[in-house]
């Protein structure tokens, strides 16, 4: 009886520490849903003049890849797809290359991959959601090379999306900031292979 009681106790602890150390770590702002669903108070669009334009080759296929010039002062290139859609029969599959062609938006943020709202009462997000973000300072000097922070977000893989934090202070300090996301809960860590 005593080591039953003891192991409810153990249990308890470590389940009230895994929840406090999981608010210390994850932080951040709660998943925000795109612009493009409706719900965020759209941005004026900039003229085409301030956006800017990334030519990408390879020995098959080219793109043209545009993004937007953010008021903050950088570009964005936003929801650039790296996988197929994993839906229907790729659901459970390893993610599937895409290689970028022809014209390519990249203009707006792809929703964030399917998780409960921070209050827990609703659904968001999208099964189509495996995008990344790229954010470049305005100009390179010719002989430098800029730094690159990767950010895959936290979220104990059931929350988060690559729109928790701004990549302003970093950019504004000549670091390029690519953020991913991947898909979460069941979706993501359930497989056959």
């Amino acid at each position: 009886m005593l080591f039953r009681t003891g192991l409810a106790f153990a249990v308890l602890l470590t389940f009230c520490d895994a929840l406090s150390r999981q608010k210390r770590i994850v932080g951040g702002y709660p998943s925000l849903i795109p612009e493009s669903d409706g719900f965020n108070v759209s941005q004026p669009s900039p003229s085409k003049s301030d956006k800017p334009v990334v030519h990408v080759e390879d020995d098959y296929r080219t793109a043209t890849v545009t993004g937007v010039l953010e008021p903050e002062g950088y570009y964005a290139f936003k929801g650039i797809r790296y996988a197929e859609p994993p839906v229907g029969r790729l659901r459970f599959q390893r993610p599937s290359l895409v290689r970028l062609s022809g014209e390519v938006d990249a203009t707006k943020f792809g929703s964030p991959c399917p998780q409960l709202s921070s209050d827990g009462s609703t659904l968001v997000g999208s099964e189509d959601c495996l995008f990344l973000n790229v954010f470049t300072p305005l100009k390179k000097p010719s002989n430098t090379n800029y730094p690159v922070l990767v950010w895959i977000h936290g979220g104990g893989f059931f929350s988060g999306s690559a729109l928790q934090y701004g990549p302003a202070h970093l950019v504004k300090n000549n670091i390029t900031v690519v953020t991913i996301q991947y898909r979460l809960g069941s979706l993501g860590w359930l497989t056959s292979n």
